[in-house]
């Protein structure tokens, strides 16, 4: 789809994934990735994973930028998903005190201490997936836990949100910014946008916090700050924990003009058919049948159904041997089984 008829397609209330296989099948074959090394995280806690790096601090994931550095001072991911409620969350006093891990599948996952969240009596952790390239570019999810480990209940109604900011990867109320119902504005039942500048001068950033059209029935308000407010979940009562996931999934245009921009973003637009289902590499490294606020429950693996061996048949005193018709029915059943930017960019604590 060209970048003017995606442009009316969304405008005429398209939702996330609606748009064009073919379109897909080309973008998708001109972003194939080549095998990537193993991600790796510095000094300044920035993780390069394929072409991409995401920088974490003390806030959790700070910023999203290309590993060629074409957008590392301007057009960067910033800030993606910040839970707040008198305080921002913190990953300890940065991403030295958590524990990293590279994952057999080439992921990196990042675990955070868990600790108080601000002074509202509850305590919060952050685990982070980075996930390795593919052809929908780059994802990070962002994994929090809220729990109540006092003997009284907690309500955080007064101020429990969690802020996407928007403006260096495309601004609201323009031709580069589209959300899940279709507008170019965050309004209440919106679970996620796309972001980018069509001039190409940015990565194209896609912000996902529920499941596609979950948002009326979880109790999830957002707004064009943009912000989400958990106003069915603001009440934690002794022994609770809450269970809260974000997506940020980044592209990364193969040129700084407008048909780069107009390539990625139909790429993001895409690839955002995904959340409609809670499940595949959405999930991975996930609790079984864990609760998840505005998503649901993630899958639960069944318990394996043992096969019925038939009992012997009873033969007729020939004085034949019953025990080779044993053998071969159970091989039967086996067979029949078978076949079924880098300039470091720096923020004062709240």
């Amino acid at each position: 789809m060209p970048y003017d008829g995606a442009m009316n397609h969304i405008r005429n209330g398209a939702k996330f994934g609606a748009a064009s296989a073919a379109v897909l099948a080309l973008v998708i074959g001109a972003a194939s990735p080549a095998l990537a090394a193993e991600p790796v995280i510095d000094g300044d806690g920035v993780v390069t994973i394929g072409s991409a790096h995401w920088q974490f601090n003390e806030y959790g994931l700070a910023y999203g930028w290309d590993a060629a550095d074409v957008y590392s001072s301007s057009g960067y991911i910033y800030y993606p998903a910040e839970f707040y409620a008198d305080d921002y969350a913190y990953c300890g006093t940065g991403v030295e005190d958590a524990v990293v891990t590279v994952e057999s599948n080439g992921d990196m996952t990042i675990a955070c201490p868990a600790g108080p969240f601000a002074a509202t009596g509850l305590t919060l952790a952050i685990n982070f997936r980075l996930y390795a390239e593919s052809a929908t570019g780059y994802l990070a999810r962002q994994y929090t836990t809220i729990s109540n480990n006092t003997e009284a209940p907690i309500d955080v109604s007064e101020d429990f949100l969690s802020y996407y900011y928007d403006g260096y990867t495309g601004t609201q109320g323009t031709p580069g910014f589209y959300t899940s119902l279709g507008g170019n504005t965050v309004t209440a039942n919106d679970t996620g946008y796309v972001s980018h500048k069509p001039s190409g001068a940015s990565v194209v950033e896609t912000e996902v916090w529920a499941l596609t059209g979950s948002a009326p029935d979880s109790g999830i308000v957002a707004d064009d700050d943009p912000s989400v407010r958990y106003t069915d979940d603001s009440l934690f009562e002794p022994g609770e924990t809450k269970n809260f996931v974000t997506y940020t999934n980044m592209v990364i245009p193969a040129t700084q003009d407008t048909a780069g921009a107009a390539a990625a973003f139909e790429l993001a637009g895409q690839q955002t058919g995904e959340y409609g289902e809670f499940t595949g590499r959405l999930v991975a490294g996930l609790p079984e049948g864990l609760t998840v606020v505005g998503w649901g429950v993630t899958p639960t693996t069944p318990e394996p159904v043992n096969p019925v061996v038939p009992a012997a048949p009873v033969l007729a005193n020939t004085g034949s041997d019953a025990s080779g018709l044993l053998i071969f029915g159970f091989g039967a059943l086996l067979v029949a089984a078978a076949g079924v930017v880098l300039v470091r960019r720096t923020r004062a604590r709240a």
